[in-house]
């Protein structure tokens, strides 16, 4: 029997929760109950970009490719975590700094980012000053073969940032962001799959997934 380790990187949708600043807070209605009606349903109003979600290339990109789009085998494979945690690596990530790892990068489908951030989430520093790419990082991060480039932070990009510049660079190059992951210390030096299936929205340009790294055998 295989066994493996299920760790979850994903954040609970609930109303309140933290969004990115100007956008809709999601609304979750218990619309009826077992009690009430023999079963239960919840009513979701919520962007697709809420919460641990994916960013697709339709995301920012004219006639860019949607969920629907995409064969599911795009939402799972081998990740690695970069440590970026405790100054390791500044608030700003350099491509200099990702040259270290550059063997484990190759051998990657998913890239995430452990900046310990999401130990600020449900607080107001949460969206503010957090570690991110530069240029040049993304840039050499599009010459990997990489299916995604995961954050444990709100966006790849400043909040306000006009331009999305990390964002046009890795959705150009038909790379997804995951945003909003958490967990990722959990996984710093050890080999497992990365997993983040979307809702199959038609024409979506991104959609909240359940994120998990997988621990063990393939």
């Amino acid at each position: 029997m295989i066994s493996n380790h299920v760790i979850d990187l994903s954040h609970t949708l609930e109303n309140d929760m933290p969004v990115y600043p100007g956008s809709d807070t999601p609304k979750i209605e218990q619309i009826t109950s077992v009690a009430t009606h023999g079963y239960a349903e919840i009513r979701l109003n919520m962007l697709t970009h809420t919460g641990t979600h994916i960013d697709f290339p339709a995301h920012l990109i004219e006639k860019g490719f949607t969920v629907d789009s995409a064969p599911s085998g795009r939402f799972y494979g081998a990740g690695f975590v970069i440590d970026c945690r405790m100054g390791k690596s500044g608030k700003i990530i350099r491509r200099s700094f990702l040259y270290q790892y550059e063997r484990k990068l190759r051998e990657a489908d998913f890239v995430l980012f452990c900046t310990g951030w999401s130990q600020l989430w449900n607080t107001p520093k949460y969206n503010e000053y957090f570690p991110m790419l530069d240029e040049e990082a993304a840039r050499y991060l599009t010459t990997l073969d990489l299916k995604g480039v995961g954050f444990d932070t709100p966006s790849a990009d400043p909040v306000g940032s006009k331009d999305l510049t990390v964002h046009h660079i890795l959705l150009g190059n038909n790379i997804f962001l995951i945003e909003n992951l958490t967990n990722l210390g959990l996984l710093v030096d050890k080999s497992f799959h990365f997993a983040c299936f979307p809702l199959k929205i038609k024409n979506g340009d991104g959609s909240p997934v359940r994120a998990v790294g997988i621990v063990g055998p393939a």
